[in-house]
């Protein structure tokens, strides 16, 4: 599945590093690190683009496991 953080630089409840220790973790998921407080509502247009984009029959999908 995919896998797409959202976090704001001005979040004053969950610091950034534990986004990006997620993603390092995540190799494969999408980071986005936006201009916004804990909330994101200025980040939620970008944030329905992403969904979309996501799942889209074109978005890649994850490998499969044998």
């Amino acid at each position: 599945l995919p896998l797409a953080v959202i976090h704001g630089r001005r979040d004053d409840v969950i610091p950034v590093s534990a986004s990006r220790a997620l993603v390092r973790r995540h190799p494969h998921a999408r980071y986005l690190e936006v201009d916004d407080d804990h909330d994101l509502r200025a980040t939620l247009p970008l944030m329905v683009d992403l969904v979309r984009e996501l799942a889209s029959p074109a978005a890649p999908t994850a490998p499969t496991l044998a």
